[in-house]
């Protein structure tokens, strides 16, 4: 059975619960008294119908402070609100599948400890420069919305390893990405109007394709290592079952080398 409200009164009993999933229902909105879990950690509410007009966004903002995680892809959210930024502790925040056309400044501004952020498949034609405050950041997937560019302060993302903006209006990327975001090893911009060379010409690009070919031998290796595993895996378990079936002293089920007892 899926969801199509919360009444106030479920949330009693459970003011000390850390997670809360409610993903996959038909919530158009939330009560204000969802705040009233005051030790969330984190909230998941994907697959909604959740709307701008029934989010009681400041609400949730300043009775949550301790969330780390909040998911709310594939809604229909158009904006994200200033006072998401007082909850700072935020690390994980999926905002991806809705139709955000907005992201207030402020939204992301205090968000420093924000390691991954995914706005793909929105109708986003603009970021914030405030996404350069966001420091820790690891993760960032922009990809199928309609920038026509990034913002200059994505260079202070030292931290950002994976940047996947593909299906944009991209014809250039920071100048300086590169070099700020010395922690970049993969970069996806497929079906943009920029061009590898475009690439290639910026400064830091030969760092970058160092750390890209690095990332990808690692993986190729751990695949590689994950296929022994699971070959000594099933052998072992192969020569489990031999012994097993040989009996206890490995030479017939009766102990006397022969398949049976008599």
């Amino acid at each position: 059975m899926q969801l199509a409200e919360i009444q106030p009164q479920w949330l009693e009993g459970v003011a000390g619960a850390r997670a809360a999933d409610l993903s996959h229902n038909r919530l158009a909105g939330l009560p204000g008294s969802l705040c009233q879990l005051s030790s969330l950690a984190s909230l998941k509410l994907a697959h909604n119908c959740l709307q701008d007009s029934s989010m009681p966004w400041q609400q949730l903002c300043s009775g949550l402070p301790g969330l780390t995680s909040l998911l709310l892809g594939h809604n229909q959210l158009t904006v994200l609100p200033a006072c998401l930024g007082q909850v700072s502790g935020l690390v994980q925040l999926g905002l991806e599948g809705n139709s955000l056309q907005q992201l207030e400044p402020e939204a992301l501004q205090g968000l420093s400890q924000l390691q991954t952020l995914t706005l793909q498949d929105n109708q986003l034609s603009q970021l914030p420069e405030s996404l350069g405050c966001c420091s820790s950041l690891v993760a960032l997937n922009v990809s199928r919305n309609a920038l026509p560019a990034l913002p200059d302060t994505l260079p202070r993302l030292a931290k950002l390893q994976v940047l996947a903006a593909d299906s944009n209006r991209l014809a250039s990327l920071p100048p300086q990405l590169f070099v700020g975001c010395s922690s970049l090893a993969t970069l996806s911009a497929h079906s943009n109007p920029i061009t590898v060379d475009h690439l290639r010409s910026m400064q830091g690009y030969e760092a970058y394709e160092a750390r890209r070919q690095g990332r990808a031998t690692k993986q190729l290796e751990g695949r590689v290592m994950a296929d022994i595993d699971k070959s000594f895996s099933e052998g072992a378990d192969v020569e489990q079952w031999q012994r097993w079936a040989a009996g206890p002293t490995g030479l017939g089920k009766d102990g006397t080398g022969r398949a049976g007892g008599s």
